[in-house]
C-alpha cells in the first residue's frame, strides 16, 4: 500500500490507512484536518491536503507541514492546522 502520513500540531507524525483499506472517503479527510479540505499536488505524486479555513479559524502553526509546503513551494505561505499527505492513488 502507498503511504499516508498525519502531521498534526503537536508534531507528532502518524501514519494512516483509509478504513477500506483502499482509498480515503472525503469524510475521513475532512476529519483528519478538522473541517473542510483543500489539496495541492506535491512532489513523488503525494497530496498535501489541509484544513482550507484553518487560518480564518486561528488554528495553531503546524511547523512540519510548513517545512513539506515550503520544501515543495518555497517560503509562499505558513500552515496551519493538522495535515494529511496522502499518495494520490489513496484519495477518492
Amino acid at each position: 500500500m502507498e503511504k499516508a502520513t498525519l502531521y498534526t500540531i503537536d508534531s507528532k507524525i502518524t501514519d494512516i490507512v483509509p478504513a477500506d483499506g483502499k482509498q480515503f472517503t472525503l469524510k475521513e479527510l475532512q476529519g483528519f484536518v478538522k473541517g473542510y479540505i483543500e489539496i495541492a499536488y506535491i512532489q513523488d505524486d503525494m497530496i498535501f491536503v489541509c484544513n482550507e479555513e484553518g487560518k480564518l479559524e486561528n488554528l495553531s502553526v503546524n511547523f512540519n507541514a510548513t517545512a513539506i509546503w515550503m520544501s515543495n513551494f518555497g517560503p509562499t505561505d505558513v500552515i496551519v492546522g493538522d495535515v494529511a499527505i496522502i499518495h494520490k492513488s489513496l484519495m477518492q
